[in-house]
């Protein structure tokens, strides 16, 4: 085969490979003023981003953000589609309690029991902080509002002995049985088996309760 011939073919498989690309362009608007929590937030909102493509298509793809757009360039078509879909997905972040006997449950869970609303919401949150505890395993900080925090001690006040869970998405992530001496602005979850498990579950509640996602088309 001639070196014209090759470079032909070569030329015609790199337009093929473009055109099978798909952009995803996206404005990203921020549940804060704070500056320097946008800034965070944007980078934590392209690492959320890269590791939902990545799940998608088992390839890194490729991410500008020029002030509050962002252009993720995927291999293949519908992974824009798919990926907007998870992108927009809404976190349904939950703080939840034991449900009594005579009360209608909001949430059953085979395993753990039944849970009412509490009224605590990603509107309630501050901040989840994850660290790394000796050993690899995980640790969460579950930081409130003022508004969350009050909440918070409420709930306490009323349900010692009880069971608390943390809902996303309407899974249940966390359970903490009420107990006198703990914190009272916060939640700490211990024991996650690693700690790049603990600030996955961190980017994607905090992307997801100050972050929205809205597609240009």
């Amino acid at each position: 085969m001639s070196i014209k011939r090759i470079l032909l073919t070569s030329t015609a498989l790199l337009l093929i490979t473009g055109c099978s690309r798909s952009n995803l362009t996206l404005d990203l608007t921020f549940r804060t003023e704070d500056l320097a929590q946008i800034s965070v937030l944007t980078t934590v909102s392209e690492r959320v981003t890269e590791r939902m493509a990545f799940v998608i298509e088992e390839d890194i793809p490729l991410i500008s953000i020029d002030d509050a757009r962002m252009t993720v360039t995927l291999m293949k078509k519908d992974s824009a589609d798919i990926l907007f879909e998870r992108l927009s997905s809404p976190i349904s972040f939950r703080i939840m309690r034991e449900a009594v006997e005579e009360e209608e449950a909001d949430i059953e869970n085979d395993q753990y029991g039944r849970f009412m609303e509490t009224g605590i919401t990603e509107q309630q949150l501050y901040w989840i902080d994850a660290e790394e505890r000796e050993g690899g395993t995980g640790v969460i900080q579950i930081n409130f509002t003022d508004e969350g925090a009050s909440m918070w001690q409420q709930l306490l006040e009323e349900n010692q002995g009880k069971k608390v869970g943390v809902f996303t998405r309407g899974g249940l992530v966390a359970l903490h049985t009420v107990q006198e001496g703990g914190f009272k602005d916060k939640i700490i979850i211990t024991g996650i088996p690693s700690a790049e498990l603990a600030k996955v579950f961190a980017d994607d509640v905090n992307v997801g309760a100050y972050v929205t996602f809205t597609r240009v088309h």
